[in-house]
């Protein structure tokens, strides 16, 4: 499939942290165009005219659309700046069947305001992976809040998935009692990332523009009417709603073929795409414990594994580094080079992903 590439950063703070995620796919990646949009090119897109009135994050999305649809691309991938390419990516390029491959953020739920066909308001959950009876199920939440999987199992919910849930009754197909399913049978959350994903279908990239802009709108509505949320995560939440309801059969309105790259991580995944590599945990307000897990990285034939044994093929800091002051950039940056990166893998940056000596010196910009 004719393949391309958007990463898209702008601002002297980005400029050396973005050249490695340049570099990076491109030492792996050599035979596929890359687009690199900043201040100085995006003029020469047509979608530049909406960026101070959509927000940075579905702007990206727009921009991979335009690229996507001029270029004739079958296949393309969207990448923030605070990512290094560690390997080729086979889980996007050797997958062509999916309409998108996602790949995992923190394993926490979130929730998204959604009017459903009878108009009133509902909630879509982030979905979730869990094993009752030594059997791993999937779910997706539909717009009316009741919880369906993806052909494997029918639920009926009380509240959400969060730890502080009760329990769900689960009906499996046999036998045909329900399962009380406790808060300690979720393995994981399904919480997708959109810095790091790949779009094999340019209707699905559109689709995702057109519900972050309507999620956008709901979120300011349902504030208003007094509706509990999660913070607005923008394109991140349109990815993750269309997701959502692809992945419910009794919702007609989105089919897509979703595909997680990495994950679930607890179960099948050898590899790790995203914030995962971190550490498969989701941190309370104000801590950071990912060195506890990075500083466990290991190189082995040329490659980045997690201390527990996958393969790194995306390294992403996910820091949400773009709304934070330049004090707190410089200094996160210069903790994960000092503190919660390792010798062995600054080494294997620097010579495995082209970072040069990025990793060697104090960040400063």
């Amino acid at each position: 499939m004719k393949t391309g590439c958007l990463i898209y950063f702008y601002g002297k703070k980005y400029e050396n942290i973005g050249l490695c995620a340049l570099n990076s796919f491109k030492k792996h990646h050599p035979e596929i165009m890359l687009h690199h949009v900043n201040e100085f090119n995006e003029s020469e897109y047509e979608v530049s005219n909406f960026k101070d009135t959509v927000g940075l994050g579905v702007y990206k999305y727009m921009l991979a659309a335009e690229i996507m649809k001029k270029n004739n691309y079958e296949k393309f991938i969207i990448l923030g700046a605070d990512t290094i390419t560690c390997s080729r990516l086979d889980e996007f390029l050797d997958n062509d069947e999916a309409d998108i491959i996602t790949t995992l953020d923190y394993p926490y739920q979130t929730n998204y305001p959604r009017r459903n066909a009878a108009g009133a308001w509902a909630y879509i959950y982030t979905p979730a992976a869990f094993r009752v009876n030594e059997v791993d199920y999937v779910y997706g939440g539909d717009v009316t809040g009741q919880l369906q999987g993806p052909g494997w199992v029918q639920f009926e919910a009380q509240g959400d998935l969060h730890a502080s849930s009760p329990y769900i009754e689960l009906s499996p197909p046999t036998p045909s009692e329900k399962i009380m399913l406790e808060a300690d049978d979720i393995k994981e959350f399904l919480h997708y990332n959109a810095d790091v994903v790949c779009f094999n279908n340019p209707k699905a990239l559109t689709d995702t523009i057109k519900i972050t802009i309507r999620y956008k709108k709901d979120c300011i509505q349902a504030h208003r009417e007094g509706m509990l949320l999660s913070p607005f995560y923008s394109e991140q939440g349109g990815l993750n709603i269309l997701c959502s309801l692809s992945l419910d059969p009794g919702c007609a309105e989105y089919n897509y073929k979703i595909k997680i790259a990495d994950g679930p991580h607890h179960k099948a995944s050898s590899v790790v795409y995203n914030a995962r590599a971190k550490g498969n945990i989701a941190a309370k307000a104000g801590e950071k414990p990912w060195g506890e897990h990075t500083t466990k990285f290991y190189t082995k034939d040329n490659k980045l594994f997690t201390g527990d044994g996958k393969q790194i093929k995306v390294w992403h800091y996910c820091e949400g580094l773009g709304g934070v002051s330049n004090t707190k950039f410089k200094s996160l940056m210069n903790t994960w080079i000092s503190d919660w990166f390792n010798r062995d893998t600054r080494k294997f940056f620097q010579e495995q992903c082209d970072t040069g000596d990025f990793f060697e010196k104090e960040f400063t910009f």
